[in-house]
């Protein structure tokens, strides 16, 4: 007689409840490993970000620092071409200085031509004189043109002064007729009715001239500022 063999159904349920948990274990297993991959593409992502962000910041540093050694470059060329300028100046004010100095020495010379460029300063002063006064009704735009004129006069006028007070202790340069000529001009040119224009005040500050030299308005006018005759 043959052994039929016996079903045992809890059997077969405890192979489908481990076949469950075996399916269980391995899908859990796939769902981790995604997720750790995807936490791995996560901290990745983050530090190419984290090297972006040190990048961005490294080239903000570079450029700010070329920016500051551009700006130090360019304030250094601006203050290199100042000190050129301001010594050009300086230069320039050394050389008119000298060349003023030079000016003034060949016009204390006791020589003709010194005596001449006296006389021609005299002319120029006195031809000053008589432009000033002759535009003293100017209009009133006009009159800073009338100013440049004065200012110019008084410098004339200060250069003729300076000549004859340079005469002072040189009576032996000069022949005995010479220095007695020279002293009468020099008494005549510092005489104190000389009219320093910008001291006085332009023309047309003055009163009104009387009819008799409203006449000849330039009669008394050249005696008063310009004692030699040109």
């Amino acid at each position: 007689m043959s052994m039929r063999k016996s079903w045992n159904p809890f059997t077969k349920n405890k192979r489908e409840l481990e076949r469950l948990q075996q399916e269980q274990y391995q899908q859990s297993q796939v769902q981790l490993r995604s997720h750790r991959e995807e936490l791995d593409r996560q901290e990745q992502a983050r530090q190419e970000q984290v090297k972006q962000l040190q990048r961005q910041v490294a080239y903000q540093q570079e450029e700010l620092k070329r920016e500051k050694a551009a700006k130090a470059a360019q304030e250094r060329a601006i203050w290199e071409q100042l000190q050129r300028e301001e010594a050009e100046r300086q230069r320039l004010l050394a050389k008119a200085k000298i060349e003023r100095e030079n000016r003034v020495a060949r016009k204390h010379q006791i020589s003709p031509e010194s005596l001449r460029n006296l006389r021609e300063l005299i002319r120029t002063r006195y031809a000053l004189d008589v432009e000033i006064w002759r535009l003293r009704d100017v209009r009133r735009v006009n009159q800073p043109l009338v100013i440049a004129k004065m200012e110019k006069a008084d410098a004339v006028l200060a250069d003729i002064i300076s000549v004859v007070l340079a005469w002072e202790g040189t009576e032996s340069s000069w022949t005995p007729s010479e220095w007695e000529q020279a002293m009468q001009v020099k008494k005549r040119l510092l005489v104190d009715n000389k009219r320093w224009w910008l001291k006085t005040g332009p023309p047309w500050e003055d009163v009104q001239p009387s009819p008799s030299t409203r006449e000849s308005p330039h009669r008394d006018f050249r005696r008063r500022v310009s004692p030699l005759s040109p």
